[in-house]
């Protein structure tokens, strides 16, 4: 019954783009495999206003962006997936050095998220989480960065616009600190995967390696899954 289902929904699928052919990059993500997107894993090192981030695939790579976008603005499950795998396989090859983590995914604005419904960002690190697998339950809080005020998209601004944006643009709740460790600042023993999907210009993430800093984590790494 489930062969007969997928059949049918193939063959309206075809039919579908017989009709009104797909963009290329929607073709792209449906013929996207987790062996073609780690084929294009290749760490690298940028600095941004002192701060290491580490960007994992290289944004001009058709596949790549053709995911990154379908997981940003069309909340596509299959991008999201891949993606979190790719970050998941990068992670469980350093895990051991790293120790106990905790994935921080960048947060969006209120507004912004209440109209996009989701941010790709907790998504796909969600999926990175399910192939990391066992005692992962916490391995993602979302909650424990916040924007505390709306910025204007950095895509509009330049260089030196985009840092004054995103000063003091996040910090990390007091209630959150005292919740888990009794002293408002955040647990020294723990290494916090700071992660966002695109790197640019990198000041907003700067802005928010600062923030964490600021409430006392020791050990932060700053990933960007494409640059």
């Amino acid at each position: 019954m489930r062969r007969l289902y997928h059949a049918r929904m193939s063959f309206f699928t075809h039919l579908i783009d017989l009709i009104f052919p797909p963009r290329a990059s929607t073709v792209l993500v449906r013929s996207a495999t987790f062996p073609l997107l780690s084929a294009l894993l290749a760490p690298k090192i940028v600095m941004v206003e002192n701060v290491s981030v580490v960007a994992l695939l290289p944004y001009r790579t058709p596949l790549v962006q053709a995911l990154i976008v379908a997981a940003k603005y069309e909340n596509d499950r299959k991008a999201q997936e891949l993606l979190g795998e790719v970050l998941a396989t990068y992670i469980k090859e350093r895990i051991k050095k790293w120790g106990s983590i905790v994935i921080v995914p960048l947060p969006l604005g209120k507004a912004r998220r209440k109209a996009r419904g989701y941010n790709q960002v907790e998504e796909i690190a969600k999926c990175t989480a399910r192939h990391i697998g066992a005692g992962t339950k916490n391995l993602v809080q979302s909650d424990l960065l916040v924007r505390v005020h709306e910025t204007v998209p950095q895509t509009s601004l330049g260089r030196m616009a985009r840092k004054e944006n995103m000063r003091h643009a996040f910090a990390v709740p007091a209630r959150i600190g005292e919740k888990a460790h009794g002293s408002g600042s955040m647990d020294s023993s723990l290494t916090y995967l700071l992660l966002d999907d695109v790197l640019t210009t990198g000041a907003t993430l700067a802005a928010a390696h600062a923030a964490l800093l600021k409430a006392g984590a020791k050990h932060v790494i700053v990933l960007a899954l494409a640059h």
